[in-house]
């Protein structure tokens, strides 16, 4: 009777378990299709969320949806036409919140890396930081599997670690994006140009190349921006080399694509590039020319600041070879300013921060860890010593059990002892008190006889 409690509160949670809406696996390999293709470019209306095709099964499925299309938003509104700033954070921070209470580990870490990286390509480092911390837990763990859009996830996790110095946590998100089932050849040229940015930042070239190599390759018929921007990073390779006319024929190849495709980031950053290609070989009015165009897209886009700081210093080298005084003035005066607000935002002092922040991340984590460790070895014990216990108690009671059995049936025994005796007792009285009777009868008859007799 003492553990009918328990079974009862056992039986409650497995009941209050069973209760959890499921999310099956045919919806999430319906949403991880479509998010794939979709992030991949193929032929979604631009007006239409894709995910208006996918039925919700329950109400835990359609929250799941609702996060991902707060989310897609927020991303198909980059150039904030329909959001302001304000509005796109509280998006983000409701996708986040229902995500937490929908408590699935593969959403969470989908999620967390989308919000990360909106942050992040705003470059406000800090802000990204939380959310990309406990997107690599959710990867650090030894069971997790994602399986949400695994290779886009794994991907924002390296851009993130990698631009503030984590490039080997980096390069271990981009391995593990290339063993993903679930990758595709645009998306396999993407991570391997990744990699070879990653080693090129390690100084080691001849992996660097390699993989750059590889990128231009998978990338050439499926994907022309990743295929200029291999260009590009082959080009540095070459300048460090001191191939400089083949550099110079490879960012002019590069520039070509990307402004054929529309991508004016690119255009710009390989337009920085070649100026400094062209300092380097002393064509300073070829140089300024680069520069200006790409400093006309940077201008007033504080999330560039780090590209216009790179500008108005290679400005500068022009201008003090041309002896221009009074535009080195102004360009000093620049050049202060934007240093000043790279302090908050993605220059050395803010990631020297982020640096800061995570590692005390990881101490806190490791702490948590240690303490969660400890607490589910102590839990183990005390579960230990309870069942233990449990099985002492039920081995004693069995054992008084037994014994109050056994001495019930040595009482009905004993008592069916004492019963069979009293019988005997009883039929031995009878017989003795018959066969007194008779012998008093055979008396009387001699008796009798002897008096007839006479």
């Amino acid at each position: 009777m003492r553990l009918l409690p328990f079974i009862l509160y056992l039986a409650t949670f497995i009941c209050l378990s069973s209760c959890v809406e499921p999310i099956s696996k045919d919806f999430l390999q319906h949403v991880n299709a479509v998010l794939v293709q979709e992030r991949n470019g193929v032929a979604v209306a631009q007006e239409e969320l894709p995910f208006d095709a996918i039925k919700a099964a329950n109400a835990r499925e359609q929250r799941m949806l609702d996060v991902i299309q707060k989310i897609q938003l927020v991303q198909q509104d980059a150039n904030g036409k329909i959001y302001t700033e304000k509005d796109k954070e509280g998006l983000l921070r409701e996708a986040d919140s229902i995500t937490v209470q929908i408590g699935l580990p593969s959403l969470s870490l989908w999620t967390k890396s989308q919000v990360g990286f909106y942050y992040y390509r705003l470059a406000q480092l800090e802000n990204a930081l939380p959310y990309f911390v406990e997107a690599s837990r959710y990867l650090a763990s030894p069971n997790f599997e994602p399986t949400i859009d695994p290779v886009d996830c794994l991907l924002k996790n390296a851009y993130f670690f990698g631009n503030i110095g984590d490039h080997q946590l980096a390069i271990n998100n981009l391995e593990q994006a290339l063993r993903a089932t679930t990758i595709g050849d645009k998306d396999t040229a993407v991570v391997q140009y990744a990699l070879g940015y990653q080693y090129q930042i390690m100084k080691e070239d001849a992996k660097a190349k390699e993989y750059f190599l590889y990128a231009k390759v998978g990338a050439q018929h499926r994907d022309p921006i990743r295929y200029a921007k291999a260009l590009g990073e082959l080009a540095l390779l070459e300048m460090n080399a001191g191939n400089k006319t083949n550099a110079e024929q490879l960012l002019r190849e590069d520039i070509e694509l990307s402004e054929l495709h529309g991508d004016e980031r690119n255009t710009m950053f390989a337009q920085i590039r070649l100026g400094k290609l062209y300092i380097d070989m002393q064509r300073w009015e070829e140089a300024r020319s680069e520069l200006e165009k790409a400093e006309s897209y940077v201008a007033n886009k504080d999330y560039l600041l780090g590209f216009q700081q790179e500008i108005i210093q290679l400005q500068l080298l022009i201008h003090e070879h041309l002896n221009d005084l009074e535009t080195q003035l102004v360009l000093h005066r620049n050049l202060q300013n934007v240093e000043e607000q790279l302090k908050y935002t993605d220059g050395a002092d803010a990631v020297m921060n982020v640096k800061l922040e995570l590692l005390r991340e990881q101490a806190d984590w490791n702490r948590h860890a240690q303490e969660s460790k400890l607490q589910k070895s102590n839990l183990t014990g005390i579960a230990l010593l309870t069942i233990c216990t449990l099985l002492i108690i039920l081995a004693v009671s069995l054992r008084v059990s037994k014994l109050r059995s056994l001495r019930l049936q040595q009482s009905e025994f004993e008592y069916k002892i004492t019963t069979i005796e009293l019988a005997k007792f009883k039929s031995d009285s009878r017989y003795e008190q018959a066969q007194h009777t008779i012998k008093s009868y055979l008396t009387f008859i001699d008796e009798r006889n002897v008096a007839i007799d006479h």
